[in-house]
């Protein structure tokens, strides 16, 4: 199924940008190297990504993983320039570097979102494919068995449950684990742990970052590494 979901969204036959325009970019909270042991107890040969922005967790998932394919799920907004020009100035945003945000704020703005993507992973076009959709709206990837689900996107519950639902065997682990909506709760925790618990696993989180652990994937998360397991407050 997954050579007809990928003749289903084909990359464009010549490359969109310059070579020169690509680049490396993702809101990268930290904790990234939690996921780096799972990686390499169970070698996964197909993962899906939940909200790529553009495309630069994607860059390191393939990276770390040079014989697994990658499926991206994200709507790719052609409004995403102007999320881009707000980090410009903004003190968070400092080490991405104003520079740097002005010149992919104008690529967005003047190619599109998917184009810029497109061009950032070309060099990955292979073992990548792009679908432009919310995940609660693309019932093609239903048919899909991955054995990693990353999901980074708009922490929306239902996002969750459709993840928790249709990929039953994956591995679920993703981004925004301290993130705190406008009630003031940490609903990535509570979601993850909802997962978790349906499953019989355990969260391990850490920074920006969290994963779900299985009893049947056996990850040997012990000694040190047992700090970044989250233990809810009942």
């Amino acid at each position: 199924m997954l050579d007809e979901i990928k003749a289903a969204y084909p990359w464009p036959a010549e490359r969109p940008l310059s070579a020169d325009d690509a680049f490396s970019f993702s809101l990268d909270g930290g904790g990234r190297d939690i996921l780096t042991q799972a990686f390499d107890q169970l070698r996964p040969s197909l993962m899906i990504e939940i909200g790529s922005l553009l495309g630069g967790s994607a860059l390191q998932w393939l990276i770390k993983n040079p014989k697994m394919h990658l499926v991206c799920v994200d709507p790719w907004a052609d409004t995403m320039y102007n999320y881009i020009k707000t980090m410009v100035g903004a003190p968070w945003a400092v080490n991405y570097g104003d520079e740097n945000l002005i010149r992919y704020a104008s690529l967005l703005q003047k190619y599109g979102t998917l184009p810029v993507v497109q061009n950032n992973l070309w060099d990955y076009r292979d073992r990548v494919t792009l679908i432009r959709s919310r995940i609660q709206e693309c019932d093609v990837v239903s048919s899909l068995r991955p054995d990693m689900v990353f999901i980074d996107a708009m922490k929306e519950r239902d996002e969750f449950d459709f993840v928790n639902t249709v990929f039953p065997d994956a591995m679920v682990c993703g981004d925004d684990w301290n993130w705190i909506d406008k009630n003031g709760k940490k609903v990535i925790q509570m979601y993850a742990q909802d997962v978790a618990n349906s499953r019989g696993g355990e969260v391990y989180a850490k920074a920006a970052t969290f994963l779900i652990d299985e009893p049947r994937f056996g990850l040997s998360y012990s000694g040190t590494s047992r700090h970044w397991l989250h233990v809810p407050i009942i």
